[in-house]
């Protein structure tokens, strides 16, 4: 009888004790009490391999001479490929998305003049004529204008929240070719931006 009523009193002592963690686990949102991804495998994996398009925005910088894009380019690589590798909810996340921030506001004023010479073309114009070939050889393409490349970021960011309103609903196979989307657009764009760009 005695120690039926120790082992009660116990177990009444570890329910006191337990009881209050149960109860603030129950509060705490699920992903501060466990790392999960943000975009699961294995379309963040897709994403991952796609950040290496960031190293040609890098090199074509590099070779028309435009140091601040490359360094920025660069940057969004590494940023990038330290995100999406495991990509969970915290600083690594917020450091790509400066990156990426920074850098699309540096193009836009490179772009406009407002750093550096400007696009060799009037501001209403959707194309120009290159002054040096695409990646520094080979023949040349038509470069973009500002009100091109304008429309370019326009669409650029307006692909971005299409994948990420997908990926809020978890519809992962939605927003994952969306992002792709994005990481395509803008390297192309920004390739496209260099070769017009006047001497600083």
């Amino acid at each position: 009888m005695e120690s039926a009523r120790c082992s009660l009193a116990v177990s009444e002592c570890q329910s006191r004790l337990i009881g209050p963690y149960h109860r603030l686990q129950r509060r705490v949102p699920f992903r501060v009490t466990q790392k999960q991804l943000v975009v699961p495998k294995p379309y963040s994996r897709w994403l991952f391999y796609s950040c290496g398009q960031f190293s040609m925005m890098t090199v074509g910088a590099a070779v028309h001479r435009r140091w601040g894009c490359c360094c920025l380019g660069f940057l969004v690589f590494l940023a990038g490929l330290n995100y999406w590798r495991h990509p969970t909810f915290g600083l690594r996340r917020y450091a790509d998305m400066a990156a990426v921030s920074i850098t699309v506001i540096y193009h836009m004023c490179v772009a406009l003049g407002v750093v550096g010479g400007g696009i060799n073309a009037s501001l209403a114009a959707f194309w120009c004529t290159p002054l040096r070939p695409l990646m520094g050889v080979g023949p040349s393409v038509p470069a973009l204008g500002p009100t091109g490349y304008a429309l370019l970021t326009f669409a650029f960011v307006a692909m971005y929240m299409r994948a990420r309103h997908h990926a809020s609903r978890k519809e992962f196979h939605i927003s994952t070719p969306w992002h792709l989307g994005v990481h395509l657009l803008g390297n192309l764009g920004n390739l496209m931006l260099y070769p017009g760009l006047r001497p600083k």
